[in-house]
């Protein structure tokens, strides 16, 4: 595979990921947001009972020495369908717009940076090259270069990091889109 393959395949698979998991990354930032969100309102009275603001859905029951009992914290079918009743299903994807914006070009950097390191780490430390290809007593043929599972664990979280790092400010915008506006 060349560059431009790399980058079309990477650039699709970014597409595809991001608008069939949005809604379950949503719900993965509300239910981080409703944490936050608990231990900024957490209210104590004179008494010593601990009443807590619920915006996903618990239905902790509150008690005496800060404790809830039989809390059943907002689960993940819960903020689903929170959401789903209260903003509509389309509110499900709040945030793809963002979501694609980094997962598009960055899946896309990825994969294309990923083949240019191991290529890297190929030329650079013969140790890392597997020199018997798996596949190949089967008549399969890859043009891509085979590392040990070390040189392949070592090109994946370099190339890993500095996407990650690159992209790092989109991510925060992404969650930004993805909140809601009452918690804030």
């Amino acid at each position: 595979m060349n560059t431009y393959q790399h980058l079309i395949s990477g650039g699709v698979s970014g597409f595809a990921s991001a608008v069939v998991l949005q809604p379950f990354d949503l719900v993965k930032t509300r239910l981080q947001q409703d944490n936050k969100f608990h231990t900024r309102n957490s209210i104590a009275s004179n008494s010593g009972t601990r009443v807590v603001s619920d915006s996903l859905g618990s239905d902790a029951v509150p008690t005496t020495k800060g404790s809830t009992k039989g809390a059943k914290g907002p689960s993940i079918p819960r903020v689903f369908m929170k959401i789903w009743r209260e903003e509509g299903r389309l509110a499900l994807w709040r945030g793809t717009g963002a979501t694609l914006a980094r997962n598009v070009p960055g899946v896309a950097l990825y994969y294309t940076s990923l083949q240019h390191v191991r290529n890297t780490f190929a030329t650079l430390f013969s140790s890392a090259v597997v020199t018997t290809r798996p596949g190949a007593e089967k008549g399969r043929v890859s043009t891509l270069t085979v590392l040990s599972p070390t040189g392949n664990l070592a090109a994946g979280a370099l190339t890993r990091t500095a996407i990650g790092f690159v992209l790092n400010p989109l991510t925060i915008v992404k969650a930004r889109f993805e909140v809601r506006d009452d918690a804030s």
